[in-house]
């Protein structure tokens, strides 16, 4: 193997490991917040992997046209669309994640913990002072209130209630950490033309190399 190859085989693996590993990996994401509901007379009922979320608004029937207001009246927010308003629960493949068993970072409490709910790395919990996060820190801050209940999807997107001041609130994370896997194809691909023409170009100028 030639000295030209080596050279240009390291040059690429090089690239490759600073293009797709990061250096310096964010500590935190960054969320839109919006306020969904500023009552806790409805709840969520779930979030999808795509951020489509229901509220449960059993307490508030005359939304769905309702006038005994012990009816069931469901709020589906698809993303990009108005509310829907229905009297029956949508089919939605919830991704609500589970409660968290352990506090990922040390200087929270156990109790802390209790309300927390993780899925996929991600993860939503209430701290002191008020404080909803997205851990495994405190650097994570999604928003200055409280999490009284609530979930997050495998993508990072929340919704939950902000009990000091009575808000339902949906947290849609908008950071993006991976690379397409159709842009690494590509680079990947030129990479390995890069040393394909390389090599060639070498097997032209010293034959003698090839045939040891």
């Amino acid at each position: 193997m030639s000295s030209s190859f080596r050279f240009c085989s390291a040059t690429v693996a090089a690239i490759l490991l600073t293009t797709i590993i990061p250096a310096h990996p964010a500590k935190a994401d960054s969320y839109q917040i919006t306020i969904v509901d500023e009552t806790q007379s409805a709840n969520f009922l779930g979030i999808d992997d795509m951020g489509d979320f229901v509220v449960n608004d059993s307490n508030n029937a005359n939304k769905c046209g309702e006038s005994d207001p012990f009816n069931p009246c469901f709020e589906v927010v698809l993303t990009g669309q108005s509310p829907i308003f229905t009297t029956t629960a949508p089919a939605l493949a919830f991704d609500n994640g589970t409660k968290c068993t352990v506090a990922l970072d040390a200087s929270f409490a156990p109790a802390t913990m209790t309300g927390g709910i993780c899925n996929n790395g991600h993860e939503i919990f209430g701290g002191d002072p008020l404080g909803v996060f997205a851990g495994p820190d405190k650097s994570d801050e999604i928003f200055g209130g409280t999490f009284d209940g609530g979930y997050i999807n495998a993508n990072g997107d929340a919704v939950f209630i902000d009990g000091f001041v009575d808000e339902l609130i949906f947290a849609r994370d908008l950071t993006t950490a991976t690379p397409e896997p159709g842009s690494l194809l590509l680079f990947g691909t030129g990479c390995l033309t890069l040393i394909g023409t390389v090599r060639a170009r070498t097997s032209r100028r010293y034959p003698e190399r090839e045939s040891q």
